[in-house]
């Protein structure tokens, strides 16, 4: 349904730019899936999901051991893998902060919101 409501906004910037956590969602057509519980929950479960897989990539600055260069050597591969590790780290929160930005996800979102659905909605 979500995506039914994203086709129907088309690549219209205006109708993009409405979509937030005050939009109206009869103007989508989504209006009937706030008491549809079932729908709801399968939402809500896809956004956990999400939940799960960003934070897979947050963690990753606290949980990745950094090479100790041992020696001049091995200290250079180390410091180039650890610049490395950022920069893939950047590439990966950007990503991230695209997807999350989509019209789709920002519709998910609000439906989530209007349903009163707020730990799901918080955490992104």
């Amino acid at each position: 349904r979500i995506l039914e409501a994203c086709l129907l906004l088309g690549d219209d910037a205006s109708a993009l730019s409405s979509i937030s956590s005050n939009m109206d969602l009869d103007k989508v057509g989504l209006t009937a899936a706030l008491s549809d519980d079932a729908f709801l929950n399968e939402v809500q479960s896809t956004v956990n999901h999400w939940i799960v897989q960003i934070r897979k990539v947050t963690v990753l600055p606290s949980t990745t051991p950094f090479p100790s260069g041992e020696s001049a050597e091995t200290e250079a591969n180390a410091d180039l893998e650890e610049v490395s590790f950022w920069m893939g780290l950047e590439e990966s929160l950007k990503h991230i902060r695209r997807e999350l930005d989509k019209p789709s996800v920002r519709l998910t979102l609000a439906l989530l919101k209007a349903a009163k659905r707020f730990v799901a909605t918080i955490a992104l």
